[in-house]
């Protein structure tokens, strides 16, 4: 069986660097992969910064390098993710643990924790059929604070083609030089945890809508999944 998986990222860049591997493992496993972040702007509900179209672009490359379809969000708020969610029906949402240093980083986990629950909802006045999320999948980026995960996916074999999509963001880089390196420290702490050269740690959301056997067991048969064969 193969799963839809919805991947979102505050920034472009931060889904290369937190779970790319994980995102071309799935590829390469014949799941579909749909990576969406949001235009960068000068502030919340604000004007895009100069340089948001380029950055955008730059997003799009990588995904389309990774083998996944993108998706560039201009709406804020809980009901943006909602709709999405609504539109594309995952069965899994990653998405940043909501612990972070970066105010942005914050709101959007919790964002994606409310607009996975309002998904669901007959009586949320949102577009497109209800639908129900098997799991919420946390991941860390370079600014994640109190990140224990509750399992590790083994990216050996993806490191290479995550670090190629995270530098395909030129400009993002060029404002933050530190990315490819906070990307190897983070692999490589996530492989010394896990027994391997590279990882990515994950964490599943543990609120009771998450709890029920079925989800659980769709759960499993995806780590099952990626695992096979490492």
């Amino acid at each position: 069986m193969s799963y839809r998986i919805l991947a979102l990222g505050p920034h472009p860049d931060d889904l290369e660097l937190g779970c790319g591997g994980m995102l071309a493992l799935a590829i390469e496993r014949d799941n579909i992969v749909s990576m969406a972040t949001w235009q960068p702007v000068q502030e919340e509900g604000g004007a895009p910064q100069p340089y948001a179209a380029e950055r955008i672009m730059e997003a799009r490359r990588a995904a389309e390098l990774l083998g996944a379809g993108f998706l560039e969000l201009r709406d804020h708020g809980p009901k943006s993710v909602a709709s999405l969610v609504r539109q594309l029906q995952p069965h899994f949402v990653l998405c940043t643990w909501p612990e972070d240093v970066h105010p942005f980083h914050q709101q959007i986990g919790t964002w994606c924790r409310e607009g996975i629950y309002l998904a669901q909802l007959t009586t949320a006045n949102l577009p497109y059929k209800p639908w129900r999320v098997a799991q919420l999948l946390w991941y860390q980026t370079y600014s994640t604070l109190y990140f224990h995960p509750h399992f590790y996916i083994d990216v050996t074999h993806q490191y290479t083609i995550a670090v190629k999509a995270l530098k395909t963001h030129e400009r993002g880089i060029q404002i933050l030089p530190v990315l490819p390196h906070a990307m190897l420290v983070m692999h490589l702490d996530a492989g010394l945890h896990a027994g391997v050269a590279y990882a990515e740690g994950f964490r599943f959301e543990c609120q009771g809508w998450f709890n029920n056997v079925c989800e659980r067991n769709q759960l499993w048969s995806l780590l099952t999944m990626l695992n096979a064969g490492h």
